[in-house]
């Protein structure tokens, strides 16, 4: 049983952690000194007199001479460097006062007291008994009675930090006895305290989770880009963009044009009270490649021109075993017949491919055979006949695969021997005199 919650608080840890991967802990430091604090001492017998300055920070109820003496205390800190609405704890450190001149810097009687959440503004400069602030009586932190006469107090403030940082109205504490009768006091010290030591000090812990420095573009048009960064981002927070082509920007949601197409790496780097993160990816910036290709011939000659003239490579395939890698080639077939001719296009965007079959007959691109053959059977098996070849004038019979491979040439002969390829589509070029007849068979 224990090895199974063991295992369970484990797997939920992990979880929990693989949910918060961008989350960190911070805790904030605020311990104001003299010029900077914002704390007063006020006591009833002098209800108008000001000590922002005193080192004091008692809360008592005494006489003096006789009469009887309330104090209070009131202090507040400023928020300003923790950047999220709400909080995981907050830490009040009060020091005693050992060096103090009243109650003999000690703590005395039953001295429980309460730290409330101010709910009407003061000014430390100016306030004392008789302008003192109002407390609220929400979210107040309770504080037992001193153990020993010199205690130094740790007091979790969370609720009113949280209230103050929630509600974004910052009065700070306000520190009273529970009960106002003589004789109890608790001698701390303020932030006028000669040692640092001393002072009073508020820690603050926080979850920070750091901005996501994912992004997202569309095209404006044929090389500007718009970027957007991801929503949500924490205020104060600044970006780092680097377009991979040398140029840069701090906006959040940049436009950048491009001076040439290709593929970009495009980093985006967010900063925020959190820390830095960066993320990076290849941006294509393309328009769809183009492979198509044209051409004219003139008997066996042809002049291939590439509709691209702007991709980095060029391989063109003339089906006949020939190649050339310029844009624009012109190439000379040895034989008529049915040539699969492709162009292969490349660029930093990628590769793209046409291909095209082209009929040569070495009479001219603008001329057509004016054979009259029949090719009997079709389709067929082992043996194909050739009807209406001259018995005076020499003829060709070229037998090619359907993508115009040539597989073999037969001269003298009206049957053509098929039981050696395999099934399939073929195609029979016919030649008698520069004019050419094309046939397709299917091989069974």
């Amino acid at each position: 049983m224990i090895r199974t919650k063991i295992l369970a608080f484990i797997i939920l840890n992990s979880w929990l952690c693989s949910q918060n991967l961008n989350a960190q802990t911070t805790a904030v430091v605020l311990r104001p000194g003299p010029g900077t604090n914002q704390d007063a001492m006020i006591v009833d017998v002098f209800p108008t007199t000001n000590y922002s300055t005193h080192e004091d920070a008692t809360i008592s109820k005494w006489t003096a001479g006789g009469t009887p003496s309330t104090k209070r205390f009131f202090m507040k800190f400023d928020y300003s460097s923790i950047p999220v609405s709400t909080i995981d704890s907050a830490k009040l450190f009060w020091y005693c006062n050992t060096i103090s001149t009243s109650h003999g810097g000690i703590h005395t009687g039953q001295n429980d007291f309460t730290v409330y959440n101010v709910s009407s503004a003061w000014t430390p400069s100016t306030v004392n008994w008789s302008n003192q602030p109002s407390l609220s009586s929400v979210n107040t932190v309770s504080v037992p009675q001193s153990v020993s006469n010199t205690q130094d107090y740790v007091i979790d403030v969370t609720p009113i930090v949280n209230d103050h940082l929630l509600s974004g109205v910052n009065h700070g504490f306000g520190m009273k006895l529970n009960t106002e009768v003589a004789y109890r006091s608790v001698v701390c010290s303020s932030g006028d305290h000669p040692d640092p030591n001393k002072r009073p000090k508020l820690i603050v812990y926080y979850s920070c989770v750091q901005g996501s420095p994912q992004f997202n573009h569309t095209k404006v048009s044929s090389l500007q880009l718009s970027f957007s960064s991801a929503p949500n981002l924490s205020a104060g927070t600044t970006h780092m963009w680097d377009f991979g082509d040398g140029y840069m920007s701090t906006l959040a949601n940049p436009n950048h044009t491009y001076a040439l197409h290709g593929s970009y790496y495009v980093c985006h780097t967010v900063t925020d009270s959190c820390g830095t993160a960066t993320m990076c990816d290849t941006i294509n910036l393309c328009d769809t490649l183009s492979s198509a290709w044209n051409h004219t011939n003139t008997g066996l000659t042809v002049q291939f021109t590439s509709l691209n003239q702007a991709a980095t490579s060029y391989a063109w395939d003339f089906g006949d075993g020939y190649s050339a890698a310029l844009p624009n080639p012109i190439h000379t077939y040895t034989n008529s017949g049915l040539y699969q001719a492709c162009l292969t296009v490349s660029d930093s965007c990628g590769t793209n491919t046409t291909c095209t079959f082209l009929e040569l007959n070495g009479i001219g691109v603008n001329e057509s055979s004016q054979l009259s053959l029949v090719l009997r059977p079709n389709p067929a098996k082992d043996l194909v006949h050739i009807d209406g070849l001259p018995s005076d004038t020499p003829y060709k019979i070229l037998l090619r695969t359907a993508s115009g491979q040539l597989i073999r040439v037969v001269d003298g002969t009206t049957t053509i021997e098929l039981s050696a390829i395999p099934s399939g589509m073929y195609l029979i070029d016919v030649a008698i005199n520069g004019a050419v007849q094309h046939f397709k068979i299917l091989k069974h």
